[in-house]
């Protein structure tokens, strides 16, 4: 026999390229076992009874070939081509297997699969702690040779003991032999995932948070259904992996529809992909589908269903619905009984390694069991939180159901402000419940996905203000806790970091904010007196600020518009509770006029412009019910009078459409948010209320760069919502979408 002229390095050692061949999909090893006489023979005298046949399917596809540098008759390897399980001196995983049973207790790992039955062939290896050995799967790190790709159109069977890998056609392709069953009654995981002997990373590993519902009813699981969508790639890549799925295990496996970002033993890298997945969690064996690669904003739905029952043994199967080639089906295995909702990571070197987005919301929870849809009460669980990460539940309803899990900490708000930025992105200013600030924007113009939320930090007694300085710099505004006014802006234009705040001074009981004709910010705010009082910027877009100067009279709410002149004019409900107003007798300059009262009972007002000019002001009647009233010319008066447009709403915030056609939101008396609008520009008649739905207890609106009107909300959980016109200054909305 030629000897071969080159040698390549296997899982079994180094062996002649002529005698390494490539198993295509669909293709399997057929093995003949004849009992070996003797160990002695002359080299390439090895018993055809060892031959390695390459069949594809059922029909043959062709057979494998010696190469072209081996001369032995067909169908004779050498004898280096086989290694036999119970008498190779050296086995695969590095440890002496011989035929005395002798080693110590505990010497061989638990997370093998069980010796095989005499004769028999299988696929497992004892670990490595090789570092370029080990892979990682949903259940931890493992030896290359225990993770194991099945193909579409096999399954995974253990009908005999044995884990067997399964053609759609019936026949068998592959033995991994027998699978170690974990006795007892709690889950496999999380406690027995299996980190890396040696990667240490900077963050916790592992599962992360998670939330669990154990399935005691008597009935076995029969559908397990769970709709999200995938995240935004994570800013930072240090080769993490982050596993996110609905996933149900039994204590010796567990079996689950993953989404996945960065490597694993299925393949993968810096993009999202998904693969269904049935795993040992004693650091035994993996297998896998195919990993399919699918994109950022893709709407994932993974199923596991139970497809027959035979005595005490299962099947199932489990899947993304629409996506080819990611299922895995298995048979004859023991029931399934914990259901969970998870996020698993590996390698995490810093916060930013998780998904650029706060959360990723589990939703329409689908769970049944032979008897239907049982009631649930998920539990979370927060296993690391050393970015804040948490696991809410939303929703125990079932159909129907909500887990969301966060990649930061949370953030339970109480209100927003909506602003838009220089480059056409909308941001949004959220105080939480603890008077912080934080905020959070558009990653592009007029559109998602938003970025995470960021903390700005202050205690404020109230929602911010906000206003965009002339020189494209976003500028808020809030009353401390010690009732002096502060301020924090953008350090360039559309962009952070952010000033960090600065105090303003003065005792005010609240603020509002407009920018003046020659760009020159000018803030308003009522004294401890009932009076109001104003300071400007000395410069446009800089400081320092004027310092306090009191307008006078005794007013208990106010806001602030630019009439088309350039002047700005304050609008305040005096201790009548009528509606009063104020005006620079000059654009951008003072002196003021004095105080002119417009009448009406309003317990709430917000003013805004017309597109032809003339300010326009709305208010809460004493019925509930929303009025406005308005300049009769551009820039002055006489004004209207107040004029009913019904309803009954408790805050409304006004603002202008792309076409130049006012429109009002408001919260009504079933918490649901509400609209109306001039039906042509700058004029009536109004539409009459529309509902919009949702609970919100405070909402802010602002005006996207493409001409859509986007609404915030603070929901009945606590976390910000939006929703958006669809087209330009006109409907159908989105419905509402969770930001926090």
């Amino acid at each position: 026999m030629a000897k071969d002229k080159k040698q390549v390095l296997t899982p079994g050692g180094m062996r002649p390229e002529s005698v390494v061949h490539h198993v295509q999909p669909g293709q399997i090893v057929k093995v003949t076992e004849i009992a070996v006489t003797s160990r002695d023979e002359p080299a390439g005298m090895r018993p055809t009874s060892q031959v390695q046949d390459v069949v594809s399917g059922p029909m043959a596809m062709g057979t494998g070939t010696t190469g072209e540098d081996s001369d032995e008759p067909p169908g004779v390897r050498p004898a280096s081509t086989v290694q036999d399980a119970t008498s190779n001196p050296m086995a695969p995983g590095g440890g002496m297997v011989g035929t005395t049973g002798d080693e110590p207790a505990g010497m061989r790992p638990q997370s093998l699969v069980s010796p095989a039955a005499p004769g028999l062939r299988t696929a497992a290896v004892s670990p490595s702690t090789d570092e370029a050995e080990h892979q990682l799967t949903p259940g931890g790190y493992r030896h290359r040779s225990l993770v194991h790709h099945i193909e579409p159109g096999h399954h995974l069977d253990l009908a005999s003991g044995n884990i067997r890998k399964m053609h759609s056609s019936g026949l068998e392709v592959l033995d991994f032999g027998p699978l170690r069953i974990r006795p007892g009654t709690e889950p496999l995981m999380p406690a027995n995932v299996a980190r890396h002997p040696s990667r240490q990373p900077a963050l916790g590993s592992g599962w992360i948070t998670y939330a669990y519902w154990t399935n005691d009813t008597g009935h076995p699981v029969s559908r397990f259904a769970t709709t999200w969508v995938v995240p935004p790639a994570p800013a930072t890549d240090h080769g993490q992996t982050i596993f996110l799925f609905n996933g149900i295990q039994n204590s010796t496996m567990i079996y689950q529809p993953v989404l996945q970002w960065g490597p694993s033993a299925a393949g993968g890298g810096s993009y999202w992909a998904v693969a269904s997945w049935y795993v040992d969690g004693q650091g035994g064996v993996a297998f896998h589908s195919t990993l399919v690669s699918v994109n950022p904003g893709d709407v994932l739905v993974g199923v596991m269903r139970q497809t027959g029952q035979s005595g005490s043994q299962f099947s199932y199967a489990c899947e993304f619905v629409g996506i080819a080639n990611a299922s895995l089906p298995i048979s004859n295995v023991e029931e399934l009984t914990w259901n969970i909702e998870t996020l698993e990571a590996y390698g995490i070197q810093q916060c930013s390694d998780y998904p650029n987005t706060n959360f990723t919301a589990f939703v329409g929870i689908d769970l049944q069991t032979s008897a239907g849809n049982p009631s649930i009460t998920w539990t979370p669980v927060n296993s690391v939180t050393d970015c804040g990460q948490n696991t809410h539940v939303v929703s125990n309803a079932n159909a129907g159901g909500e887990v969301d899990i966060y990649y930061l900490a949370r953030v339970a708000a109480t209100a927003s402000t909506a602003s838009i930025n220089s480059d056409g992105r909308l941001e949004t200013f959220v105080l939480a419940m603890n008077g912080s600030v934080w905020n959070i924007w558009q990653t592009v113009p007029h559109a998602g996905p938003w970025s995470r939320i960021n903390d700005l930090g202050g205690i404020v007694k109230g929602p911010v203000c906000q206003a965009l300085n002339s020189d494209g710099r976003l500028e808020i505004f809030g009353i401390g806790t010690d009732n002096a006014a502060y301020n924090n802006w953008q350090t360039a234009p559309h962009a952070g970091p952010w000033s960090g705040w600065n105090r303003l001074g003065g005792w005010v009981a609240q603020l509002a904010i407009a920018c003046n004709s020659d760009g020159r910010l000018e803030l308003f705010g009522i004294g401890g007196d009932g009076a109001l009082y104003n300071m400007w910027q000395t410069a446009p877009h800089s400081g320092p600020w004027s310092g306090w100067n009191r307008l006078g009279g005794v007013v208990k709410q106010i806001c602030v518009s630019l009439n088309s002149d350039g002047r700005l004019e304050v609008f305040g409900i005096g201790s009548d509770n009528a509606l009063y107003n104020i005006w620079q007798t000059a654009p951008h300059a003072g002196p003021w006029s004095g105080w002119n009262r417009l009448g009406g009972w309003v317990s709430q007002i917000a003013s805004t412009i017309n597109s032809d000019g003339r300010l326009e002001v709305f208010g809460i009647g004493g019925d509930g019910a929303l009025y406005n009233i308005w300049q009769t010319v551009p820039h002055a008066g006489p004004w209207s009078g107040w004029n009913r447009l019904g309803g009954w709403v408790k805050q409304i915030v006004p603002t202008r459409n792309s076409d130049g056609r006012l429109e009002v939101f408001g919260i009504g008396g079933d918490s649901a948010l509400y609209n109306i609008w001039q039906t042509v520009p700058h004029a009536g008649p109004w539409s009459g209320w529309n509902r919009l739905g949702g609970w919100v207890s405070q909402i802010s609106a602002a005006l996207n760069s493409d001409g859509r009107l986007e609404v915030f909300g603070i929901g009945s959980d606590s976390d910000l919502y939006n929703m958006w016109q669809t087209v330009p200054h006109a409907g159908p909305w989105s419905g509402w979408n969770k930001l926090t």
